[in-house]
């Protein structure tokens, strides 16, 4: 897949704390787990189109390293968490929540082709959580991914404007890998 790479845009221009909110507030109006963007923004075990197993990095699927940096490195993430103003912090459960009045303000303050971009990579970081059966144990709560993936899912239009073939394949392929949970189906 990493042949397959597209550039990847830059988000210099926003501190990590804003490159948090901003792809924390196109994720379902609910706790976010921690779990949920250090899975989805680290490398994964994928079945290759030959049956062999690969690792392959989440900017291989279109998100942007410097976001894979701060979202896959737990200690980086915690602490730009710690300092997001208006969110509910609960470090003991590890998860967080955006208020979603600064979540939707968020959102709004995005040209349409940004919004799509911060909305495409959400869905990246979500269904890059999920675990694939025979590859890799299961390390996080359905229940508290689901609703996220869900969401995404139902906000982006039926083509995926802006993701590649290979990373709807991608999709594709977690969202039958994630079937086989309850709650998914």
């Amino acid at each position: 897949m990493s042949s397959l790479q597209s550039p990847q845009p830059t988000l210099s221009r926003f501190d990590d704390s804003n490159k948090l909110l901003n792809l924390s507030a196109f994720l379902s109006p609910t706790k976010i787990p921690f779990n949920l963007l250090v899975r989805g923004s680290s490398s994964r075990n994928r079945w290759t189109s030959q049956g062999d197993i690969e690792r392959v990095e989440a900017s291989s699927v279109g998100l942007p390293s410097d976001l894979c940096s701060l979202l896959s490195n737990q200690p980086k993430l915690v602490s730009t968490i710690d300092s997001l103003l208006y969110a509910e912090v609960d470090s003991s459960k590890q998860f967080y929540q955006v208020e979603q009045q600064v979540a939707s303000l968020a959102r709004q303050r995005h040209h349409p082709d940004d919004q799509t971009r911060w909305k495409n990579w959400a869905l990246i970081v979500t269904y890059r959580s999920i675990s694939w059966k025979y590859l890799e144990p299961v390390y996080f709560d359905p229940d508290a991914v689901f609703p996220h993936l869900k969401h995404l899912l139902e906000s982006c239009p039926g083509d995926f404007p802006g993701l590649s073939n290979t990373t709807r394949i991608d999709l594709g392929l977690t969202l039958v890998e994630a079937c086989r949970f309850p709650g998914m189906a």
